[in-house]
Order: structure tokens, then sequence, then C-alpha cells
């Protein structure tokens, strides 16, 4: 026994179903060219049912690999900030003991957010983290 899917009109993604797109009213009197100015597109129930199934798939892949490299850029800010921390623990321990009481003498504990931040993510040397905070307090 064959049986017909239902069709359905889905509207456009890119004008929402108008047809146009108002702020390109300059290019092709603002004709979505997505849809070509039809609104969208008709389709089957089954069909669209696989696009949703693919784009929550796609989505969700991408979601992981996101994760995947928020894990591994903070695993490599904590690698960083030990290696920093092993070569300078007077500075480490003072950096931290900063940021931890939020000390507000002279701007010192945004100092030390910035250098503990900037050695996590790589943009500064141990040295010259251990150069700012010796300048920065000789200073205040």
């Amino acid at each position: 026994m064959l049986t017909t899917a239902a069709t359905i009109f889905v509207p456009c993604d890119k004008c929402h179903g108008v047809g146009y797109i108002d702020h390109y009213a300059n290019i092709a009197n603002g004709i979505c060219f997505a849809c070509a100015g039809s609104k969208g597109r008709t389709t089957t129930e089954i069909a669209e049912a696989k696009r949703a199934a693919a784009r929550t798939k796609r989505q969700a892949a991408t979601a992981a690999k996101r994760e995947a490299k928020l894990v591994a850029y903070q695993a490599a800010g904590d690698d960083r900030w030990a290696a920093f921390a092993a070569d300078y623990p007077a500075e480490a321990g003072a950096l931290l003991e900063m940021q931890a009481a939020e000390v507000v003498r002279m701007g010192i504990a945004g100092v030390a957010a910035y250098i503990v931040n900037y050695v996590r993510c790589g943009t500064v040397t141990p040295e010259d983290a251990a150069g700012r905070l010796y300048r920065d307090a000789v200073a205040a």
C-alpha cells in the first residue's frame, strides 16, 4: 500500500516568510535570495523531519567540539599556571593572595587578575609577569 506524505509549507529562514528583506531594498528591490521571493518552500513532513534530525545532530556535534576545545584550552591554561607557580612560587602566591583578598589599593587586585589571566592564556611570559608584579608593587 502506497501512502503519500502530507506536504507542508516551511517559511524561509532568511526572510522569515516575508519574501523580501527591507535592509537590502537597494539590491534587487530587497527580494530574498534564499527563497527568491516565494516566502518559503513546500516540502513533505518526512523530509522536514529528516532535515530537523540532521540539524540537531550537527548542532550536537558542534557543541561537543566547542566543549572539547574549551576543556583543552582550560587544561593548557592550568598547565601554564602550574609551570609559572613552580618557577616563581613567591610571585604566584602573592598574585593569588591579592586576587583572593581583592586588594583595592592602587588597583593591585586588577593587576593581579590581569597577570593571572594572561599567564593562563599564554600571552604573557612568566618573566614578564614577575617583572610587572614587582614593578607595580614598587610603584604602589
